[in-house]
């Protein structure tokens, strides 16, 4: 059983990179650069955890499994903190602290609410 949730964590976070990787090419052949990307996927996941967590939570019998491969493996690799740190440290080197605060309060706040609202969505459903 572990190699199979291995599995479903690898080929869940597999899917979720590819598609990171192909909405920053898609920003970047549109000049959105900077943290523009990083805020969208990072807005996009919350949203989507918010919406498989309240579908998980109402459904009947969820099976173990969906959770390994969506909340874990896809939502996990889709999203980047990561890349949202390394553009917070670039902002500290150049100075840039209103923008810096600006992220975060986007990027957390923004987070916050997307889920929420993913998650209230699917209630409604």
């Amino acid at each position: 059983m572990f190699f199979i949730d291995m599995s479903l964590v690898a080929a869940g976070g597999a899917l979720g990179a590819v598609l990171r990787y192909l909405v920053f090419v898609f920003c970047a052949n549109r000049n959105f650069s900077g943290f523009i990307p990083t805020i969208l996927v990072n807005l996009t996941g919350c949203f989507l955890a918010g919406l498989f967590t309240g579908w998980l939570l109402n459904s009947a019998e969820p099976e173990g499994w969906t959770a390994l491969l969506v909340l874990t493996g896809f939502l996990s690799a889709f999203t980047t903190f990561s890349t949202f740190v390394a553009d917070g440290i670039l902002m500290i080197n150049n100075r840039q602290y209103v923008r810096l605060f600006a992220i975060i309060f986007i990027s957390v706040g923004g987070g916050l609410g997307a889920a929420h609202l993913g998650f209230l969505l699917i209630s409604l459903i």
